[in-house]
């Protein structure tokens, strides 16, 4: 057995991943949706750090954990920067990226684990939707997937999400400071980390 399946939110996520409802806050309305969650738009906040290692890294494999609909991949979304062009993170990275590989247990497209470590982990607006007590789990699963010498990206969010589940529970369920966010990452991950802490 995984962590996943001893997740405490397991179903609620999975139902979100397959079409189901949850209340976002658009306009200061509180509104039933469905559709549209976990679009990736958290790793655009590192984008430029990780072009940086695939260039260095030529032929790399990267690993995106808790990737959502994953949809930066193979949509063309906006660059942050000068120019704002509308580009796939494919285009972006290159011709030295070797791979990519997409998880996430909740998903039913992407929830199949990777067959091998990567290079690089990417685990944008991710780990606050774990529950404290389960993050142990999830930093050294995290850390089995990255190989030595490799390096982990991350983003986390400080405040609570514009998104409920129906029951009105927020689903940024751990809000630490950077200091905790920082001791419990380096304690279980032992990777080079490169953390980007966003409002």
């Amino acid at each position: 057995m995984t962590y996943s399946d001893r997740f405490k939110y397991k179903e609620k996520y999975e139902d979100i991943f397959t079409g189901g409802y949850y209340m976002r806050d658009i306009y200061g309305k509180n509104r039933k949706t469905k559709g549209g969650y976990g679009d990736g738009g958290g790793v655009q906040r590192l984008l430029r750090p990780i072009k940086q290692f695939v260039d260095k890294n030529p032929g790399c494999m990267l690993l995106e954990y808790g990737c959502g609909r994953s949809v930066h991949w193979h949509t063309k979304v906006t660059i942050h920067g000068p120019d704002k062009e509308k580009i796939t993170m494919c285009e972006y990275l290159g011709p030295n990226l070797g791979g990519f590989y997409r998880y996430d247990p909740f998903h039913p497209i992407y929830k199949v684990r990777p067959p091998s470590q990567a290079d690089a982990v990417i685990v944008c607006d991710v780990l606050e939707h774990i529950p404290i007590e389960e993050l142990p789990d999830v930093l050294k699963d995290i850390k089995k997937h990255t190989r030595v010498g490799g390096e982990v990206f991350i983003t986390i969010p400080a405040n609570p999400a514009k998104c409920t589940f129906m029951d009105g529970e927020n689903m940024h369920c751990t809000l630490m400071s950077r200091e905790e966010w920082k001791n419990i990452l380096t304690k279980n991950i032992r990777r080079k980390l490169q953390i980007k802490y966003t409002l």
